[in-house]
Order: C-alpha cells, then sequence, then structure tokens
C-alpha cells in the first residue's frame, strides 16, 4: 500500500488542543514498528525450528558451537597446554 502514489495522503486533519494532526485513512502495512518487529521475530524463530525439526537439535547447537572441541580440552591438556588456546577457537569456528 505505501508503494501506491497518494495512499498516504489521503485523510482527515484533526483539531486538538495542542492543534492540527493528519490522520491517514490508509497506511502502509509495516509503517508500524509493532508489525515490522513481529514478522522479523516469527521468521527467526520459525528459521530455528525448521532447523532442529531438519537436523535434530544435537546437530543443530553443533552447528554454532563445536562441542566436541570443548570436551576434547581435558584429554589434550597434559599432552599439550596450547590446546586450552586452540580448541576454544576451534570450538565457535563455522565449516
Amino acid at each position: 500500500m505505501g508503494i501506491l502514489p497518494g495512499v498516504g495522503s489521503i485523510g482527515q486533519i484533526i483539531q486538538t488542543n495542542e492543534g492540527k494532526f493528519f490522520i491517514p485513512y490508509l497506511r502502509g502495512g509495516t509503517a508500524d514498528l509493532n508489525t515490522t518487529l513481529a514478522l522479523a521475530t516469527i521468521g527467526v524463530v520459525l528459521s530455528h525450528i525448521v532447523g532442529i525439526v531438519a537436523l535434530g537439535w544435537w546437530k543443530y547447537l553443533n552447528k554454532f558451537i563445536n562441542i566436541k572441541a570443548f570436551l576434547e580440552i581435558p584429554k589434550k591438556v597434559l599432552k599439550d597446554p596450547m590446546v586450552l588456546l586452540v580448541n576454544p577457537i576451534k570450538a565457535f569456528r563455522f565449516d
């Protein structure tokens, strides 16, 4: 609706104690911030739900955090102390 010419200019002028205000009859759907935020929230939540359903919660979680890299730290720390610095970096690496 906001793309159509003249849609926001058709309305009524209201006189109040504070002055005159123009109230349009027709407005674009996303002229209100609440609509935009609701659409964004629904999109993000649904994308996570679809990802969990498609992959399972464990594989989906491992796409964001590599839990195996954290679990390897206690096994390798005595042989190689640098694993304390390297494995947390590997844990958040995206492949």
